[in-house]
């Protein structure tokens, strides 16, 4: 309803989407400053502004789990 997809559907380990960066085992204090920074348009690296307007759609309670989530796989 807020346009906010499911973490795995671009960026899954099996079936992530052409041309998107593999998250997992990434630092979650790295994945927060990104998703935060398309959500302030800090960074504007996505042509099509898909991260953009999903970041700035979330939560910081959702960004912050999908961080944390990210991280934890190995």
């Amino acid at each position: 309803m807020r346009n906010v997809p499911g973490r795995s559907s671009c960026h899954g380990t099996t079936d992530a989407k052409f041309g998107t960066p593999w998250l997992d085992g990434q630092s979650s204090v790295y994945i927060k400053a990104q998703l935060q920074a398309f959500a302030t348009r800090g960074r504007r690296n996505d042509i099509t502004e898909q991260m953009r307007n999903i970041a700035r759609q979330m939560t910081a309670t959702e960004i912050d789990e999908a961080a944390r989530y990210y991280a934890s796989r190995p």
